[in-house]
């Protein structure tokens, strides 16, 4: 069971998680950036093609990281 793709045996669900909480704060953040209430085809396709989606996440989670690492660094004292 611990090779298999059961959430309860390895971090799957973990994962899963954290994807699903930062793709859902980018598109909050990206709908709230935009100030759009409503968006066509051609524009949600053309922001796929021109992977803004992507970059913008990216941004986010490096972004998140920085932040995290430097208050353990600086804050907490861990090394």
């Amino acid at each position: 069971m611990w090779s298999t793709i059961n959430p309860v045996f390895n971090d799957t669900r973990e994962r899963d998680t954290h994807r699903y909480y930062w793709c859902a704060k980018m598109a909050k953040d990206f709908i709230m950036l935009t100030e759009k209430e409503e968006f066509t085809y051609h524009d949600i396709n053309g922001y796929f093609t021109d992977k803004v989606f992507l970059n913008y996440l990216n941004d986010l989670v490096i972004t998140a990281m920085k932040v995290f690492q430097s208050g353990l660094v600086e804050s907490g004292q861990v090394r």
